[in-house]
């Protein structure tokens, strides 16, 4: 749980945003992606 990463896709765009749910999925799956991404 990291507000920068939020941070990061807000002002990128709403194609960021998709990716920050695929994000979020994998965080509940491994926190190790969270690293990662």
């Amino acid at each position: 749980m990291k507000p920068i990463q939020k941070n990061k896709s807000e002002p990128q765009g709403a194609g960021l945003n998709s990716h920050t749910n695929v994000c979020a999925s994998k965080k509940r799956l491994q926190p190790s992606a969270t690293k990662s991404a």
